[in-house]
């Protein structure tokens, strides 16, 4: 949903000191934690956003400072926050790149290819001193093959054409596959230092060529890919040892004699620990880094590879189900022996996951830790009995795992963002810079350009010292060489758009029109700004008015700019307002209850007494503050839908008790609601 705040807190002294968006934290219950959460989930922590990373591109263009996270365009035509249009309006997927500050070994040299001499395949050489001065800290290698396909043959949407022309080796199966979305490859383990001979026939094909790239895993993490191998043709007709072989063998036995002997080399290979990784997509050698995981060929990441106890928050609007049966489980829980049934109930929502589809709905199995705030068997058994008209629960499902023996995590779910940030972390694209370069590109998306300046001439010089070379005529590779000019023409220009923004705020003052435009370029600064404080932008909103005097009430462009300024400034009102609701109103039923604990604290302990009246001014309080923010919150009950149905819950239950109704006895409650017992099916299961 547009309303939703994507949740990437930015550096305020790196804004107004270069322009540039660091990262200094990430809101909890946001898109960025979710993805983050999930990368987690996937044993990939390398992908998730931390401390001091640093935005560089959106959406495919450079993240300069002066442009918006979000697009404001069409927001000229909005009336205002309930419109139904905003949500197909805003922007609600967004494309980001980051850059890291780490230090990782250099791309190590090609591997050496050559086609079979017997049989149609591949002879990949992989020698440590290729590592070069990480030739004794090498791990593993990763192997990938570049296909020599026409750009015609490859399109994802055309039936039958292969998406990518590129291919990975796995160590595990011996096989050369494509590169498939999200597919974990084993590496190869580096064999001391002694040279490695791999040979490749499945996945290979026949008439084509390819060439190798090879990256390099040690302790500070996996290399860049090296530069391309030279090219290699698999042959497609028998050569002159076919030919002398056909006269011993059937022809085709020469591909069995040499697929039999490959088997029996993999048979004799010892089982080791072997790492995995995944390909980021739009590889590029020399930049491109394999992205490690903590998978294993016993234990993948995956979410349900592991025991889990996933935990849901629901709202059950009919209140109990008609028919459910709950057991009471160690005093803390309730197991759901009977789910029930009640209106609507065939038409709950779906969870899907990765690999299954959770129903998002109360199933039998189910352990209940919390209804309409409260926990603990006794006093969820009493509320159940109380049979309020809507049941806030929060539930553990447990799920997943195949040791009985392993102790369950508990997993909180988040139905509006987990549907598609669970699919999206898959899609990754990594590449390292050199250092020179990095630095060029972490300055260039600011607003300092002495500063890169600076970086432009420190890149030229670090460019013609260090830049890989071919061996052949010194010349540099062309890989690095066009990377490296793309960002260097897009710091020039750069420059150029930086010194034109202090040429206008310099004539700003001698003409009616360069005010004008001036006003705007400051305005669309502001709605740039990475803060998101609608109090600043409203600020800049009353000072283009008054800057841009009467030439902005009478230019249509500048009519527009100020529509789409004030609309964002109510969306990030909004947002702040939604911030604030939720935290207070988790504080307010919070602190309720903790009233409502120590009010039957005192009647248990002093039957018949009243209580003093410090403590029944901070009852009345809490209720009092609990209702203020219950009818605060009802503008964002689509977005609060669980918080504001436990906040009116408990709010409702302590007004009906101030009222002075009449509480059940033990052996009423127990007629109506009659418990099941039992105190170890969670801990039989193993589920704690």
């Amino acid at each position: 949903s547009v309303h939703t705040e994507w949740g990437a807190v930015f550096d305020k002294q790196q804004l107004v000191s270069t322009g540039r968006r660091v990262v200094s934290g990430i809101e909890p219950h946001t898109p960025f934690d979710r993805w983050n959460t999930w990368q987690m989930v996937r044993g990939r922590q390398d992908m998730c956003i931390r401390r001091g990373d640093q935005l560089l591109k959106q959406n495919g263009g450079w993240a300069f400072s002066e442009v918006p996270l979000e697009s404001p365009e069409g927001f000229e035509d909005l009336s205002g926050m309930e419109d139904d249009a905003v949500e197909g309006v805003c922007d609600t997927m967004l494309v980001m790149d980051f850059g890291r500050f780490v230090q990782r070994p250099c791309p190590p040299q090609p591997p050496r290819m050559e086609p079979w001499e017997v049989g149609y395949g591949l002879r990949v050489e992989i020698d440590s001193f290729l590592a070069g001065p990480y030739e004794e800290d090498v791990l593993a290698w990763a192997l990938i093959l570049k296909e020599e396909v026409a750009d015609a043959n490859l399109g994802s949407e055309t039936l039958g054409k292969a998406e990518s022309c590129w291919r990975a080796y796995n160590s595990e199966s011996g096989k050369v596959n494509p590169i498939i979305h999200d597919v974990e490859v084993a590496a190869i383990m580096a064999d001391g230092r002694g040279p490695i001979s791999l040979l490749l026939a499945e996945g290979v094909k026949t008439g084509r060529t390819y060439t190798a790239c090879i990256a390099m895993l040690t302790d500070v993490g996996w290399s860049a890919f090296s530069y391309p191998s030279r090219s290699v043709h698999v042959k497609q007709r028998p050569g002159l040892m076919d030919g002398i072989l056909s006269l011993v063998l059937p022809p085709e036995d020469e591909q069995m004699l040499m697929m039999s002997a490959l088997s029996n080399l993999k048979k004799s290979e010892p089982k080791r620990s072997v790492p995995f990784f995944i390909l980021p997509s739009h590889l590029q050698p020399g930049f491109s880094a394999p992205v490690a995981t903590k998978s294993s060929t016993m234990d993948p990441c995956e979410l349900l590879s592991k025991r889990r106890l996933l935990k849901m928050s629901l709202v059950l609007p009919n209140g109990r189900p008609k028919g459910l049966h709950v057991a009471e489980e160690g005093g803390n829980t309730l197991l759901v022996a009977e789910e029930g049934s009640w209106q609507g109930k065939e038409n709950s929502p779906m969870l899907n996951l990765s690999n299954m589809s959770v129903p998002w709905r109360l199933c039998s199995g189910d352990f209940i830790v919390r209804i309409n705030g409260l926990a603990g068997a006794e006093k969820m058994l009493q509320e159940l009995n109380r049979n309020p008209p809507v049941l806030a629960i929060e539930i553990l499902r447990g799920c997943g795992g195949k040791k009985e023996s392993e102790t369950a995590q508990v997993f909180d779910l988040d139905r509006e963002l987990d549907d598609h940030c669970q699919r999206l972390v898959s899609e990754i694209r990594t590449h390292g810079l050199l250092s020179s370069d990095a630095e060029l590109a972490s300055l260039l998306v600011g607003g300092r350009d002495d500063l890169i300046q600076k970086a432009l001439d420190k890149a030229q010089k670090f460019k013609n010292d260090v830049v890989p070379k071919r061996p052949s005529d010194g010349a540099p590779v062309p890989e690095a060489e066009d990377m490296d000019n793309a960002i260097k023409m897009e710091a020039q220009r750069r420059l150029l758009v930086l010194r034109r923004f202090h040429m206008m705020e310099s004539c700003a003052k001698e003409s009616e029109k360069g005010q004008l435009s001036e006003a705007c370029r400051l305005l669309q600064v502001a709605m740039a700004d990475a803060s998101f404080s609608a109090a600043k932008l409203g600020q800049k909103i009353e000072e283009f008015k008054q800057f841009g005097g009467s030439a902005v009430r009478a230019s249509a462009p500048a009519q527009i700019l100020l529509k789409r300024a004030i609309f964002q400034r109510e969306l990030w009102h909004w947002r702040e307002r939604l911030r604030s609701e939720r935290r207070d109103l988790k504080e307010a039923v919070e602190e309720m209850v903790r009233m409502e604990m120590m009010d039957q604290e005192h009647t248990k302990r002093f039957p018949g007494r009243p209580m003093n009246q410090d403590d029944v001014e901070k009852i009345v309080q809490a209720r009092n503050v609990l209702d203020r923010q219950v009818r605060q919150g009802r503008s964002f009950r689509r977005q609060l839908i669980f918080d504001m149905a436990e906040a009116e819950a408990v709010l409702n239950r302590n007004l009906h008790s101030a009222a002075g109704q009449r509480k059940l006895s033990p052996e009423e409650e127990y007629a109506r609601f009659n418990p099941e017992r039992t105190l170890s099916v969670g801990k039989k299961k193993g589920w704690w």
